[in-house]
């Protein structure tokens, strides 16, 4: 286990971005919305487990290792509301980006994102590459924001398209 991370691990607590709500409810469970483009969920991720993968050997990340999250994702609106878990694999490039595979476990389905994403704590536009369940062919776009906590980020997913 790689330590002293927490930069790169705290700027990347995200993703995790899968809802386990079904469609039907996911306006009241996950602050969500319709909107004429599609559907918006916002979801606050933080805390959780972490475990760095040292490929490299190197007494700090280095391209080629990677940071694996587990983390509990709640209602963004209402922080006590849990509503699934996210599952992210952060795999170091260089200095200052990592390529960020995320699946969002939610009631009614999984989220899977993908993407770059700064190391240095700044918002990343990553693809929603795929779904399961209630969305089941999910594309869109979620924006990672990181947030004030231990792995904390608001994720706002704009789905654009389900099946």
């Amino acid at each position: 286990m790689l330590r002293g991370t927490n930069r790169f691990i705290a700027s990347g607590a995200v993703i995790v971005v899968a809802a386990s709500i079904g469609i039907g409810v996911a306006a009241s469970s996950a602050h969500a919305q319709n909107t004429s483009s599609g559907r918006t969920i916002v979801l606050y991720s933080a805390g959780g487990t972490e475990t760095d993968v040292n490929v490299v050997g190197k007494p700090s990340l280095a391209p080629g290792d990677e940071a694996i999250e587990a983390q509990p994702v709640f209602n963004a609106a209402h922080r006590t509301q849990l509503l699934g878990h996210g599952y992210v694999i952060f795999t170091v490039l260089s200095a200052d980006t990592a390529n960020l595979h995320a699946v969002m476990s939610l009631k009614g389905g999984q989220i899977v994102l993908d993407g770059l994403k700064s190391i240095v704590g700044e918002a990343a536009l990553v693809a929603v590459t795929g779904g399961t369940g209630i969305y089941q062919g999910a594309g869109g776009q979620a924006r990672v924001q990181p947030a004030a906590g231990i792995r904390a980020a608001i994720i706002t997913i704009k789905l654009t398209s389900l099946r």
